[in-house]
């Protein structure tokens, strides 16, 4: 009966963490900030890119079905609902080749990238629609100056410097 009374007195007298403890505790902590926010960041600039890329892939496809329907590339992007801008993409220009190369035609389009972050802004993404005339598809080929881990991976595998070096051309 002693011994519990007396074991009683010293879990009531422990409440609480030691400054040691706390210590540990912040420093843990700073550790994972230090790692976490810079990899959020990144994480951010990549989605904000995505947009971007989902508005080019939108031209893409429409500069596709006008060449689908009218047998030709268009002159310009305002032959496919005219060029686009969002929160990210300050502006669009296109490169139109209505000639054949060695391959097919081609349409290049260029976006300008800004409200990303340091790193991103003010340069550039550009979409190569590329019509295969042997086989009558198409090819969308990527090129861009920014860094590559601000670009998903599934876009990363599809880059080529211009249109030049995309598969076929």
């Amino acid at each position: 009966m002693e011994v519990l009374k007396v074991l009683k007195k010293r879990v009531k007298a422990k409440k609480g963490f030691t400054l040691i403890e706390l210590m540990i505790v912040v420093a843990i902590l700073g550790i994972l900030a230090a790692i976490a926010i810079p990899t959020y960041m990144d994480y951010t600039k990549r989605a904000k890119v995505s947009e971007a890329i989902s508005l080019l892939s939108g031209i893409g496809n429409a500069i596709a079905e006008y060449h689908t329907s009218q047998a030709q590339m268009p002159n310009n992007l305002t032959y496919v609902g005219g060029a686009k801008t969002s929160r990210y993409v300050k502006s669009m220009s296109e490169t139109i080749s209505t000639t054949n190369t060695t391959n097919g035609a081609y349409a290049a389009v260029n976006a300008t990238l800004h409200n990303i972050g340091t790193g991103v802004d003010n340069l550039w993404l550009a979409l190569y629609v590329v019509y295969r005339a042997n086989n009558e598809t198409y090819d969308k080929c990527w090129a861009w100056n920014i860094a590559d881990k601000y670009v998903p991976a599934s876009i990363r595998e599809k880059k080529y410097g211009d249109v030049n070096s995309c598969p076929g051309i």
